[in-house]
């Protein structure tokens, strides 16, 4: 049988021990927080001494306009090359492009 003494001692070490558990997870949180922030500026400072810039250049290969066919059609082969200097690979998943006629904006792609 329990007693209303042996009661109140078992509710306050249910207590201590959800604050104990509590702490046990919350203190080492903040430590790694603070340990990612000093990786994030480290990993930062390695990223701009090592990385090099992308070079991406074009070129029109081949211009089909037809007058006789139609008046307001024409196509363009544009053949897009790059170097990447770095050791990270990269590819190329779409362009767009703004076309302009005489100066003013006609129409984005």
């Amino acid at each position: 049988m329990i007693l209303k003494g042996e009661m109140r001692w078992l509710k306050k070490n249910k207590l201590i021990m959800l604050i104990a558990m509590l702490m046990a997870v919350v203190v080492p949180a903040n430590a790694q927080f603070k340990n990612l922030k000093n990786i994030k500026t480290k990993v930062a400072k390695v990223v701009k001494k090592e990385l090099k810039p992308l070079m991406l250049n074009y070129k029109i290969t081949k211009v089909c306009y037809n007058p006789l066919k139609s008046l307001n059609t024409v196509g363009l082969n544009i053949d897009f090359y790059g170097n990447n200097p770095n050791k990270i690979g990269v590819s190329l998943d779409r362009i767009e492009f703004d076309l302009y006629i005489n100066k003013k904006h006609a129409s984005k792609f």
